[in-house]
């Protein structure tokens, strides 16, 4: 092989010393975007996990809230309690069974109606549920639950 057609395995100024350089800074730059992706893929999760943890707490307070509904419906409907003792707070006739010694942060707020239906011996009950932070007035806050259900009872304005 002449010796021009010979390449040389010394770096040259022209390819040596500046192409580790650029090199060097391609490595840094993809590190600093790996680093960026990273840190919003993070974030990102973090976000779902804060919103799932927000769902879950919603879907546990509608689970509380439809089962006072439906123990004000069944002392209702036994005649157990009548309407105007089951609205207002529902520790006033529920003691709910925990192991939690801090007390509580909220409570359940009920609200009873009562209409007339077309069925005779059968009235429209209607129980709505509140969940009410200690403190606060519970038309400041939404209705969580609402059941509506026939109970035999007297007909509104009724009675003996």
């Amino acid at each position: 092989m002449p010796a021009r057609e010979r390449r040389s395995r010394e770096p040259t100024h022209r390819h040596g010393r500046r192409n580790s350089e650029h090199r060097a800074g391609v490595v840094l730059l993809d590190l600093v975007i790996a680093l960026a992706l990273f840190v919003i893929g993070g974030l990102a999760v973090l976000t779902q996990l804060e919103a799932g943890t927000r769902r879950i707490i919603d879907a546990e307070y509608r689970l509380g809230a439809f089962g006072v509904a439906r123990t004000a419906l069944g002392l209702l409907e036994t005649g157990a309690l009548s309407d105007r003792e089951l609205t207002g707070p529902a520790s006033d006739w529920a003691t709910p069974e925990t192991e939690a010694t801090t007390p509580p942060q909220a409570e359940w707020f009920c609200e009873v109606e009562l209409e007339p239906s077309s069925w005779p011996d059968l009235t429209l009950a209607t129980v709505r549920v509140r969940r009410v932070p200690t403190g606060s007035e519970a038309d400041e806050w939404p209705v969580i639950a609402t059941l509506r259900q026939l109970v035999p009872l007297e007909p509104v304005g009724g009675g003996p």
